[in-house]
C-alpha cells in the first residue's frame, strides 16, 4: 500500500526549505508549500514573523530548521496532495509515491491525468483492458486498473516519461524555465 511517510520524505528531498525565486511560477515557498496555493495556512504567519524579526537572510535557516513549520507542511501534503488522490488505496508504493510527488510539483489533477494516461498507454492497445477517461480524478476504475496492473515497472516508467514530457513542453513555451530543468530531472527516474 502507498506509504505517505516514506513518500513525504522523498518529496522533501526535492522540495527543500524556503525559496522565493521570481522566475518560479509557484512563488514564495517553504517545504514546497506555496503562499499562492495556501495563503491562509498558519505556515505563513510563522514565516512572516521570522522575516520581520530577523530579516530574510537570517530567517531562512531558522525557518528551514523549524519543526513546527515542517509539521504544518506535512499535514497540508497529507490532506491536499495524498488523500485527494486516494494514494493510500494504491497497492504499489512506488506508483503512489510518484503520483504524490508529481501532484506536489504539477498539481493533483495533472498527476491523476498522468496516471490515467499511463494506464491507457500500457494496456497494449486495449488488449489488456479498455482505455479509461483521462479526467484528472482518481476513482474506483483508475484504482482498480493500477492495483491489477501486471507491468508496474512499465507503468512507472511511462508516468515518469509523461512527467518529463510536460517539463519539456513548459521549457519549449518559456525558455526562462530551463533554469529548473536539472531539478525537474531529479524527479523523473526511468529504470530498466
Amino acid at each position: 500500500m502507498g506509504d505517505f511517510n516514506s513518500s513525504f520524505d522523498v518529496t522533501m528531498g526535492h522540495e527543500g526549505g524556503y525559496a522565493n525565486n521570481p522566475r518560479d511560477t509557484g512563488g514564495e515557498t517553504i517545504f514546497g508549500i506555496t503562499r499562492r496555493d495556501h495563503p491562509t495556512s498558519t505556515i505563513w504567519i510563522k514565516v512572516d514573523k521570522y522575516k520581520t524579526a530577523y530579516g530574510l537572510a537570517k530567517a531562512i535557516p531558522l525557518m528551514n530548521a523549524d519543526a513546527e513549520i515542517k509539521s504544518l507542511a506535512k499535514a497540508i501534503y497529507k490532506t491536499s496532495y495524498w488523500d485527494v488522490n486516494k494514494l493510500d488505496q494504491i497497492k504499489d508504493n512506488a506508483i503512489a509515491a510518484e503520483i504524490f510527488d508529481t501532484g506536489v510539483n504539477m498539481g493533483v489533477g495533472t498527476a491523476a491525468k498522468i496516471l490515467q494516461e499511463g494506464l491507457n498507454l500500457t494496456n497494449n492497445a486495449g488488449k489488456l483492458y479498455p482505455n479509461i477517461v483521462v479526467d484528472g480524478a482518481i476513482g474506483p476504475k483508475t484504482l482498480e486498473l493500477v492495483n491489477k496492473h501486471t507491468r508496474l515497472k512499465l507503468l512507472l516508467n511511462t508516468i515518469n516519461l509523461l512527467q518529463g514530457e510536460r517539463y519539456l513542453n513548459i521549457m519549449r513555451k518559456n525558455e526562462s524555465q530551463e533554469e529548473f530543468w536539472a531539478s525537474w530531472c531529479s524527479r523523473v527516474l526511468v529504470t530498466r
